[in-house]
């Protein structure tokens, strides 16, 4: 794994700093407290956007179906669930084999990262971004016409 981090890793890492050009993890009392924040701020934030999304789904919903589910049976309602669940399961893989393919470019980019340190001695994010946006620019040119088009992650 690189000594060189940006940012949040993905898949369940810890979060890695850039100090002054060395780099450290966040204390687990430090990560604590961000969660802390970042939930309170969600909750604040995006909890009224979430409930103006799901009124919205329910008067989409008695346009397009008619006003009928206030009428059904608990035993018709329960059977709509189990189904919504089901494609709610299967939506999870796609997602699961989406962020397994995201991984796999993490573990790429990684190594990149690493080839640039170690080549370039690199060792902060501002030394890395310029220089590195501009090769990775041409490395992708030249990928994307030996491989063709990368497609959807």
């Amino acid at each position: 794994m690189n000594n060189f981090h940006g940012g949040p890793q993905c898949l369940g890492e810890s979060l890695s700093v850039v100090d002054g050009g060395m780099v450290g993890r966040i204390p687990p009392s430090v990560s604590r407290t961000m969660s802390s924040a970042f939930s309170r701020r969600a909750l604040e934030e995006l909890w009224p956007v979430y409930v103006e999304e799901v009124r919205t789904r329910l008067v989409g919903g008695i346009e397009t179906y008619g006003d009928g589910s206030f009428g059904r049976t608990p035993y018709e309602l329960c059977e709509e669930v189990s189904q919504e669940q089901l494609d709610v399961m299967g939506w999870n893989f796609i997602l699961w084999v989406r962020q397994r393919r995201l991984g796999e470019v993490l573990r790429i980019s990684e190594e990149l990262i690493d080839f640039v340190v170690e080549k370039y001695g690199v060792k902060s994010l501002d030394e890395f971004t310029c220089p590195i946006h501009r090769r990775l620019a041409v490395a992708l040119g030249k990928f994307s016409e030996r491989n063709g088009p990368a497609g959807e992650l």
